[in-house]
């Protein structure tokens, strides 16, 4: 069934509407700019802008500004782009345009990426599928209407870059903001009213051994092995099958806890056995376990969401409810983070030991301040994550944008039609008579080069006969 097209639009192929040209390997390749040379063009000068190679214009096959370079090879098969100029390597091909916008066509190859790239051929490396890529129906405006799309296009698209930039800050505000609060409620400033008290400036309300001795009315510095049993982890031999078949005792390890930080935890990718934790030095830890990872992921903290065993890079703690909520545990070392992880010994790989981790000391407020301050970061924190919904929400609708934008421009919707745009009919054909006169001229161009390799090769065996002959006469 054939779409409907707006007045005076016209249907044709995509292989009317180029000229196409595939890229190869120059004779002369360098890493080093030499004379007369050009940029050498690969994928990773397409999609980056990162020029590695150069290459020798006489033996390559060129682009230019007002040609399109589309990536025929690999999995970025069907990705366009223009505006460049060089020598075009072989995983990259040329289009030309024919009596068309370049943009206007440029935006209608970006429109069909997916389409393209999903349709591809090939077992080992996948490529652009020619037989798909040319039978595309292309939607043909007038080109003045072209023109005006694509000004409305790029005008489009640069509100929309602005958006997008606007958005990218919000992850960062947000994680500031966390870090924030962490800050005001682990030096008092969050519950100063609650107790006519006034907060303390300080770098990190956990360390090694006590540095500070300031602290808000009724804190006080406190060993952490006071307030909360030290526990070490271990791992289950990896070279002992026996030790994880049918595994279904959660074990958090290292992969687990980067996307745990901050959260309680209830499941983990690698579970061992009862006879795999009965065979190695690790052990079932209650539920409400605050663990922290003491080296690689430093000051990454979780709370057992139920009876779990840990990795031995991770110092558990078994909170005395009495006198240490693990909330405000957590708490504290998420905000004790930075200088934790500073206060590591080793240059490449960043470990607080056990003699070190027995010497860390807590600012610690009384139970019911704790109580209060937990819920106030909880409804704090709250905010930011409805905050994050929506950060989330208008970022996944605002990624959707490009390509409906696109859709409305190849349907006529964009802009408003003029009298004075004509019809599109005449454009294709001129197209058409153009494509036809390329291919009689490429046509004659054959016939021209056979004709002359014909000739060559006569003359060639007329010289050898000659030769012959002399030799002959030579020898009498």
């Amino acid at each position: 069934m054939t779409r409907e097209l707006p007045k005076n639009w016209v249907e044709t192929k995509l292989k009317t509407v180029f000229d196409y040209q595939k890229g190869k390997k120059p004779k002369k390749l360098s890493e080093s700019e030499f004379e007369d040379a050009v940029p050498y063009l690969d994928i990773k000068a397409f999609e980056k802008n990162e020029i590695r190679r150069y290459a020798d214009p006489q033996s390559s096959n060129l682009i230019y500004p007002s040609q399109l370079g589309i990536v025929w090879d690999g999995a970025r098969s069907g990705w366009v782009t223009k505006g460049k100029y060089g020598a075009v390597g072989s995983t990259i091909a040329i289009l030309k345009p024919k009596i068309i916008n370049e943009d206007f066509a440029f935006h209608f190859l970006k429109s069909k990426f997916d389409y393209i790239n999903s349709n591809t051929r090939g077992t080992g490396i996948p490529h652009v599928d020619p037989q798909r890529l040319w039978n595309i129906d292309f939607p043909l405006p007038p080109l003045s209407q072209q023109e005006r799309i694509v000004a409305k296009l790029d005008n489009l698209f640069a509100k929309l870059d602005k958006i997008k930039a606007s958005l990218a800050n919000i992850p960062e505000l947000l994680q500031n903001f966390r870090q924030q609060v962490l800050n005001q409620a682990v030096t008092g400033k969050l519950t100063e009213r609650m107790n006519e008290n006034s907060s303390i400036k300080l770098y990190s309300p956990i360390t090694i051994e006590k540095l500070y001795t300031e602290s808000p009315k009724n804190w006080k510095w406190i060993k952490l092995t006071e307030l909360a049993k030290l526990e070490s982890g271990h791992t289950p031999r990896k070279s002992k099958p026996e030790y994880w078949e049918n595994g279904n005792i959660p074990w958090i390890s290292l992969q687990d806890i980067r996307k745990a930080h901050g959260k309680i935890i209830t499941e983990t990718k690698f579970m061992p056995n009862e006879n795999g934790i009965k065979n190695s030095s690790a052990r079932l830890l209650p539920k409400g376990t605050v663990c922290f990872s003491r080296d690689i992921s430093v000051g990454f903290t979780t709370i057992m969401g139920r009876e779990m065993s840990t990795t031995q890079h991770f110092a558990n703690w078994i909170c005395n409810d009495e006198k240490l909520l693990n909330t405000y545990l957590l708490y504290s070392f998420m905000a004790a983070k930075n200088h934790l992880t500073s206060s590591g010994q080793g240059t490449t790989v960043k470990t607080i030991y056990m003699p070190a981790l027995k010497k860390l000391h807590l600012l610690l407020p009384p139970i019911k301040e704790q109580q209060e301050i937990v819920n106030r970061v909880e409804s704090l924190f709250a905010k930011a994550d409805k905050i994050q919904e929506k950060y989330e929400l208008l970022k996944a609708k605002v990624e959707q944008l490009p390509q409906t934008i696109l859709q409305k421009a190849f349907k006529g919707e964009l802009v408003p039609q003029l009298e004075s745009d004509g019809d599109a009919k005449e454009l294709l054909r001129e197209i058409e008579e153009l494509k036809a006169e390329s291919l009689l001229k490429k046509a004659s161009g054959r016939r021209k080069a056979i004709k002359d390799f014909g000739k060559e090769y006569t003359l060639d065996r007329e010289s050898q006969l000659k030769v012959a002959e002399e030799k002959e006469t030579y020898k009498e």
